[in-house]
């Protein structure tokens, strides 16, 4: 069993089958929302984008790991473009805490 996370409403939760072989079952138990990603796809982007800020603060463009790692987040979303900006936003803000998080532990 996966957990999945929402990219409409950031809400998680684990499957009750062992994987989803009909796309179209795979929903959102909060909001319905089919634009679902796996934890670990979505917890792997933002660790590139972690490690991206990290190596190469901004102004200076991100490292191309974390833009293929997102690109694989990102897709779930499409066509609905807020939706995106929406989970870039959100993916952003998770590697900064995540940074955040590591600097106050050392």
């Amino acid at each position: 069993m996966e957990t999945y996370k929402c990219l409409k409403c950031f809400h998680e939760w684990q499957s009750r089958v062992k994987e989803y072989k009909d796309w179209g079952r795979r929903r959102c138990g909060h909001c319905g929302s089919r634009q679902t990603v796996t934890k670990s796809v979505y917890d792997r982007a933002v660790d590139a984008i972690a490690d991206s800020l990290k190596s190469s603060p901004p102004p200076h463009p991100p490292l191309p790991s974390s833009v293929l790692f997102s690109l694989d987040v990102i897709n779930e979303t499409l066509p609905d473009l807020a939706t995106a900006v929406k989970v870039i936003w959100q993916m952003y803000q998770e590697a900064q805490d995540r940074l955040e998080a590591k600097r106050r532990q050392t």
